[in-house]
């Protein structure tokens, strides 16, 4: 079956997430509870929502309210489409990875 442009920017991002022994999360939106974004990712103790898109996508009102959340919280947050993100996300693990854990 052949994938959507959105599949496939995060078939790719999954690859990246694996490739750098992250733990990460899709939750599924069942309609309960809070709505969160694509991605709940973990990397060496730092936490990491991203939001996938296809072509030039943009995050739509209920996702940046939920990413101002988690920013707020401390999470960093990333979109990423088929433009941007990706030198942000590979900048993030690997000062993820040359920090000190926050989990020791």
């Amino acid at each position: 079956m052949a994938r959507t442009p959105e599949g496939k920017v995060k078939d790719r991002i999954k690859v990246i997430l694996d490739e750098w022994g992250c733990w990460y999360d899709m939750p599924v939106p069942g309609g309960y509870g809070r709505s969160t974004l694509d991605f709940i990712v973990c990397c060496n103790g730092y936490m990491l929502l991203i939001e996938a898109k296809a072509r030039n996508g943009i995050m739509t009102s209920r996702q940046l309210t939920t990413s101002a959340a988690a920013k707020k919280a401390g999470a960093k947050v990333l979109l990423i489409n088929e433009v941007v993100g990706w030198s942000e996300l590979t900048e993030f693990l690997a000062k993820c990875k040359l920090s000190p854990s926050l989990l020791e």
